[in-house]
């Protein structure tokens, strides 16, 4: 008996720290990886950062040096462990988060939110899971 076929869907800055391991893991499981990387100018990378750090909705971990669950901060400008410009740079560069790709690449500038297309990527993702290919 033949099972259905599965996807599964992984959202994270991947680099080469995590290559090895996830193309071992497709091998074992016979899985087909595509990449979709997302490319934008820096200076719009660094705002959307800096906004999403200030946002109530933002976990506690990411903005504090220390954290224990049921603490609160209303103001998230305030935390005590927010990145600077120089070192959101410098890690993007450092894990060369730009050059990751595993299987087939699909690339797209999400700069401007608005201009991007990705109709024929899902027509094309639809279609191969459809057609095992």
């Amino acid at each position: 008996m033949e099972a259905e076929k599965k996807v599964i869907v992984s959202e994270y800055p991947f680099s080469e720290k995590q290559k090895g391991r996830l193309r071992d893991l497709a091998d074992t499981y016979a899985y087909e990886v595509i990449t979709i990387r997302l490319t934008a100018d820096f200076e719009v990378l660094w705002e959307r950062r800096y906004q999403r750090d200030r946002e109530p909705e933002r976990h506690l971990s990411y903005i504090m040096d220390h954290y224990h669950y049921g603490d609160s901060l209303e103001d998230r400008s305030l935390g005590t462990n927010h990145i600077t410009k120089e070192e959101f740079r410098r890690i993007i560069n450092e894990r060369k988060y730009a050059e990751f790709a595993l299987g087939t690449l699909y690339e797209f500038d999400v700069t401007d939110y608005q201009r991007v297309d990705y109709g024929p990527l899902l027509d094309q993702l639809v279609y191969q899971i459809q057609h095992d290919e």
